[in-house]
């Protein structure tokens, strides 16, 4: 299966998820932290997760705190991952040079300052 068909059957909150676990420290690892970082209940973040472990791309293993759940990523989550869709966007920004990477720096930064304002944290986790 080539890298698009293989990326478009998950969503960007369920790629946002497979980078988390793939990413994140073991200690926080988990449902609760994943939704904080997205700014997203904890029911519609373990929604997402469970979508991902029907899926077979995570698992959940007992943590060190018996009442909380570590994500891991499955071999076919770790495959998955490697036709992420943003990997083209970071291999493009990868090929610029210093002037173009400090324009593109200064334009995200007006972007987040103006965009900032106008979303308040209950907007933000409608956007999963």
């Amino acid at each position: 299966m080539n890298a698009a068909a293989h990326s478009s059957d998950l969503n960007a909150v369920q790629w946002s998820a497979l980078r988390f676990v793939a990413t994140a420290n073991e200690s926080v690892r988990n449902i609760a932290a994943f939704a904080r970082l997205n700014r997203t209940t904890p029911s519609s973040a373990s929604q997402t997760i469970g979508s991902l472990v029907r899926q077979g791309l995570i698992i959940k293993v007992p943590g060190s705190d018996r009442r909380v759940r570590t994500l891991e990523l499955t071999d076919r989550g770790r495959e998955r991952l490697s036709s992420d869709p943003i990997n083209g966007l970071v291999g493009a920004i990868a090929t610029l040079d210093g002037a173009d990477l400090r324009s593109l720096a200064q334009a995200l930064s007006q972007i987040i300052r103006k965009s900032d304002g106008h979303m308040d944290h209950n907007d933000r986790s409608k956007c999963g």
